[in-house]
């Protein structure tokens, strides 16, 4: 396969109120983020090799018009306490014009 893409994978930020937004926990032990965006490094590590990806987590860093522009496709997708973000990035995306995917990470059920 020649044909290059560029992906953006955009890791929401959880909410405030959520078991998983660790921002008081993080001040107090100096640490970023303890959890890693685990389910979109593992669909990254699925794209074809030639794929060009970058990984912004928004719990630590912040998505920037640039990101943006850079990016062919933007995959996105979290759990339900990252519903508002998530959200907010796919409008975001849309606004620019830029394709967004919601990867379903997390499955539920047998």
């Amino acid at each position: 396969m020649t044909d290059m893409c560029r992906v953006l994978m955009v890791f929401p930020l959880f909410n405030a109120n959520s078991f998983w937004n660790y921002t008081e926990a993080c001040d107090l032990t100096g640490a970023r983020y303890p959890a890693a965006p685990l389910g979109l490094i593992t669909v990254a590590a699925l794209l074809p090799e030639n794929w060009e990806v970058r990984l912004v987590n928004r719990n630590t860093e912040t998505l920037d018009d640039a990101d943006l522009a850079w990016a062919d496709i933007v995959m996105t997708g979290g759990m339900l306490p990252q519903r508002n973000d998530t959200l907010h990035i796919i409008e975001t995306c849309r606004a620019r014009g830029r394709p967004v995917e919601v990867v379903p990470i997390f499955r539920t059920g047998r």
